[in-house]
């Protein structure tokens, strides 16, 4: 145990900056969701952060292939650029051990009038050759308004 504590936190929980490459592929990721204007640039976003064996798990419990996800994704295309709403992301936690990490984050878009609209998630991320990818998202509850004319949204409405 004392070797632990003694340890630098980069060679405790594997590579340091991890944090800081998770961040860097969503944030691309989210940029890309508003340019994207292919199917083929479509499937290049999806690999730069997704693994091949991504599945997802929606609030009820069903779970959600690559294929299925890919296929939602495409109705982007359907949608101007400049139409596509600017989502953002803060990341609340992340645990990183070696060549996984597990991130929870804040993911939302901000609506006209100040809206802020989202989910709370939790993503499974692997170190592989290519960098880190994404290989489970678990969205803990449905999108739903965060905050709104400055006001605050607890789990079950809006905060007094």
């Amino acid at each position: 145990m004392w070797m632990a504590l003694a340890m630098p936190a980069g060679m405790m929980w594997g590579q340091e900056g991890g944090r800081e490459q998770i961040l860097a592929v969503y944030q691309a990721t989210l940029a890309a969701i508003r340019t994207v204007n292919s199917e083929a640039g479509l499937l290049r976003m999806v690999d730069a952060m997704d693994a091949p064996e991504w599945v997802g798990v929606l609030p009820g419990g069903r779970t959600l292939t690559r294929v299925e996800a890919i296929g939602q994704l495409k109705g982007l295309l359907g949608v101007p650029a400049e139409r596509r709403p600017g989502m953002g992301i803060e990341m609340i936690h992340v645990a990183e051990s070696g060549d996984t990490a597990e991130v929870v984050c804040w993911v939302f878009v901000e609506l006209p009038g100040g809206e802020l609209r989202g989910t709370i998630a939790r993503d499974k991320w692997a170190r592989v050759e290519a960098g880190w990818r994404r290989v489970r998202h678990e969205k803990i509850f449905p999108e739903r308004p965060l905050v709104r004319t400055g006001k605050g949204f607890g789990l079950m409405g809006e905060v007094p």
